[in-house]
């Protein structure tokens, strides 16, 4: 790796996360507007699931085309295909289990109400920081601890606060939950319950559902960072992209047949397609391929947080744009967000120092005296003035002047 691209990694992380907030945000006004706009009517939802699929590894493909030029790209999808099968093959796990992850979805959305799916969402957080643990090595602070349960909080308040000031049941579009398993935020009206016929609700069944989704979405998100991560392997972020889509887009295809094949035979394909829905799966796309960026620069939880930034101005957004109320529960889950994103990104050195500063914890001093005199040449001072001290600490200690650089 060159020093320009390493130099480059900060640049590229937090313009990465900051792409994630926007696109969140936005999709979220336009998903809402893909279902709520006058004239609009129900979509099959794995259609747009495919559809997103089908963009992102269209777009992995043509960027490392550009990149390695055709020929290379081809004679790299040799090696890894055929002389690296097992590396290969281990993207099939996170592209099963996000792809299980947006079926539990369904099933939960048909059998719990609006508030508990959004509050036991945010478990998903917790499921991150703990396979970050497990399969990544990754320890958290205690104060970085404290802005994970802060966040969740923060978000639990935000759902409950959302819920509270919509009458009508919502769900997210399908497209939202497709992102790398992204933590579903703002609650949205579901596309295409219409095909499907009511069934009585099963809580059991839902929390069972929602516990799987959360599970697989740390899981899957921790083994994607560290396949994205790799060392050992010189292939491009786009290539392990295209190496995700080989898996992801056949399972998408197969969830399209086996879940709603009746509804697209009776319906078709594009059945509730308009442009707000169209704008909708091109934001999809470009959550995918930003995220795999977080993965490769970032991290699994710093992702969670740009979700949870991008629930919190959602909801100002949505204030601005269609009127909602926000109250002083929906005010404070913003600023609890707001608080745990700061607290998680700021150095622990400048959290002591600032400690330290307001007089809540010791300073500490370097005593010369008691040192000896070869740790006084050691810690020689960059100043004249100090270097006259040490020098007269190291002759009352020795009797004679010491030699210092």
């Amino acid at each position: 790796m060159s020093d320009g691209f390493v130099d480059a990694a900060p640049c590229i992380k937090w313009t990465s996360l900051g792409v994630v907030v926007v696109q969140n945000t936005a999709m979220y006004l336009v998903a809402h507007a893909s279902v709520a706009a006058p004239g609009t009517t129900s979509y099959i939802g794995s259609v747009a699931v495919l559809l997103t699929e089908l963009i992102k590894a269209a777009v992995s493909v043509a960027s490392a085309a550009a990149e390695s030029g055709p020929c290379g790209l081809v004679a790299e999808l040799r090696v890894l295909l055929f002389g690296d099968l097992c590396w290969s093959a281990s993207f099939a796990v996170p592209a099963f289990c996000y792809s299980v992850h947006n079926n539990l979805w369904y099933v939960a959305v048909a059998n719990l109400d609006p508030v508990t799916i959004a509050v036991t969402t945010q478990f998903k957080i917790v499921f991150a920081a703990l396979f970050a643990r497990l399969l990544l090595g990754q320890r958290l602070s205690v104060l970085r601890c404290s802005a994970v349960v802060l966040l969740i909080i923060g978000l639990s308040q935000l759902a409950r606060a959302g819920a509270t000031a919509r009458a009508a049941p919502y769900a997210v579009p399908a497209t939202a939950a497709a992102n790398h398993g992204g933590s579903v935020p703002m609650l949205l009206p579901t596309p295409h319950a219409a095909p499907h016929a009511a069934a009585k609700p099963n809580l059991l069944r839902g929390l069972l559902a929602m516990a799987g989704l959360c599970a697989l979405s740390g899981f899957a998100g921790a083994l994607t960072e560290r396949l994205m991560k790799d060392p050992s392997r010189r292939s491009s972020l786009w290539v392990r992209n295209l190496q995700m889509a080989l898996f992801s887009t056949p399972m998408a295809a197969a969830t399209v047949l086996i879940v709603d094949g009746a509804a697209l035979h009776a319906h078709g394909p594009w059945v509730g397609f308009n442009r707000w829905l169209l704008l909708t799966i091109g934001l999809g796309a470009l959550g995918g391929i930003a995220v795999s960026f977080v993965f490769r620069f970032a991290d699994n939880i710093l992702k969670s947080f740009a979700v949870g930034c991008s629930i919190a101005l959602n909801c100002v957004l949505s204030s601005l744009i269609f009127g909602l109320v926000v109250d002083r529960g929906m005010a404070l889950g913003i600023g609890l967000v707001a608080l745990a994103s700061t607290v998680y990104n700021v150095p622990p050195e400048c959290v002591w120092n600032g400690l330290a500063w307001s007089g809540v914890l010791p300073t500490t001093t370097t005593n010369y005296e008691a040192l000896p005199l070869r740790e006084v040449e050691l810690t020689s001072a960059q100043t004249p003035g100090q270097t006259s001290a040490l020098r007269s600490v190291a002759t009352r200690s020795t009797g004679s002047p010491a030699m210092t650089s």
